[in-house]
């Protein structure tokens, strides 16, 4: 990501996020407020962020929730905020009345959240493109009722979509298989273990 990004960057950044401080304890006053609330705890969320598909820029998202229910989003196409609750009106009355902060928003969404991403995508194509073969083990144990468990290993593969079954005479086997499920490994590659129960009697 250092690659992809101006150097710099990521201090910002911060220092964006940290003067937005305020911002939302301001906002978060004014929800206490016209939910007739005065103590407690309370959750507000900030959610943005854009997208490509094809190499397209999709429509841009900034959207706050207050105790995990939408409150109010930013609509970058039309640059116009969209309560979606009748306590948010007013907050989009006033956000909306600052014109600059309307066409930041915008610019930001529509550009510059845009241009990271392509080159986040451009610097990452090797890491986001890899494709990493699993390293597989078969073990065998026996049980004292005579039955034995086969166990499957599949170990150091990328991407995270994996089909792991029993097979006999070509066929798969439908019988009930124990999973681990598919859990991430430190080094971003995956793992996952799939054992089955034989009776040999």
């Amino acid at each position: 990501m250092r690659r992809a990004v101006e150097p710099g960057y990521f201090r910002s950044k911060t220092q964006e996020l940290l003067g937005y401080k305020e911002g939302f304890q301001r906002i978060m006053g004014q929800l206490l407020e016209r939910y007739n609330q005065t103590g407690g705890v309370h959750t507000l969320q900030l959610r943005v962020g854009c997208s490509l598909r094809d190499d397209s820029p999709q429509a841009g998202v900034l959207q706050y929730a207050y105790d995990s229910q939408d409150f109010i989003g930013f609509d970058g196409q039309r640059g116009l905020w969209v309560a979606a609750v009748q306590p948010a009106v007013l907050s989009k009355r006033r956000w909306e009345a600052d014109r600059p902060w309307c066409q930041f928003l915008q610019h930001y969404l529509q550009q510059e959240c845009v241009k990271t991403l392509r080159s986040l995508v451009r610097h990452g194509r090797e890491t986001l493109g890899r494709q990493l073969p699993p390293e597989v083990s078969v073990s065998c144990r026996d049980a004292p009722d005579g039955s034995v468990t086969l166990s499957c290993h599949a170990r150091g593969f990328y991407p995270r979509p994996i089909h792991v079954s029993w097979v006999r005479d070509e066929e798969d086997i439908l019988a009930e298989t124990d999973s681990s499920g598919i859990l991430p490994n430190a080094d971003s590659t995956y793992y996952t273990q799939a054992s089955l129960e034989i009776s040999l009697q």
